[in-house]
């Protein structure tokens, strides 16, 4: 398992108790209803499910986790577990390729032909970050003559899909709908924060402004 540009943050590699955890979490997110109601055309969908069984992908002992990223240190790497590597060497060895990083013009079209044909045939690509970032013509390419296994999207270059989009079609890219933050803790900040916002502005004392 292997994550280029990774939010270090965001995931526990070091504890981890066992890999089945991970479709454990695949399940309480409901993905595979999700992935249906895509490629049925439904782009609306609501997940309830809490951020204490979602809020962390624990991957388990034995699973080496390789990273890739401009700024990560050797020494920030071995606090966290993981090994940092170059780009190509991440590609070239990795089971799954998971995209955790902000689009910019430095990262718009970071995966591409070139890096698609790095990765091995039995590999996955795993996009929840933006889809700008993977050149959506070279994913395709990549799935359908067989240089990569498969994909699991969450995002992509246009949103909501449009219906005739090739990714609702083919059997493996797994699409869902931009789900990846929908949580019911994230939802009770979002409302209760929007609650706070208009009570302060009512009584002439509007919080956090933006400058």
């Amino acid at each position: 398992v292997t994550s280029p540009l990774l939010r270090i943050e965001s995931i526990d590699f070091k504890n981890g108790p066992s890999p089945g955890i991970v479709l454990d979490h695949v399940a309480l997110r409901r993905v595979p209803t999700a992935d249906r109601l895509e490629h049925q055309f439904v782009f609306s969908f609501k997940i309830d499910v809490g951020c204490s069984e979602s809020r962390r992908v624990f991957l388990g002992e034995g699973v080496r986790v390789d990273a890739c990223r401009e700024n990560l240190t050797d020494e920030r790497a071995h606090e966290v577990g993981v090994a940092s590597v170059s780009k190509a060497e991440l590609l070239q060895t990795s089971d799954f390729v998971t995209i955790h990083l902000r689009l910019s013009e430095r990262t718009r079209a970071l995966i591409g032909t070139d890096e698609l044909r790095l990765m091995k045939p039995d590999a996955y690509l795993i996009n929840t970050s933006r889809g700008e970032i993977v050149v959506e013509e070279a994913l395709l390419d990549a799935v359908r003559t067989e240089a990569i296994a498969g994909a699991a999207l969450d995002v992509f270059g246009q949103e909501p899909l449009p219906t005739d989009h090739p990714f609702r079609f083919d059997p493996r890219i797994l699409a869902t709908p931009h789900i990846g933050y929908v949580t019911r803790e994230t939802y009770a900040i979002f409302y209760s924060d929007a609650v706070d916002d208009i009570r302060a502005w009512l009584d002439d004392a509007p919080t956090r402004i933006l400058e």
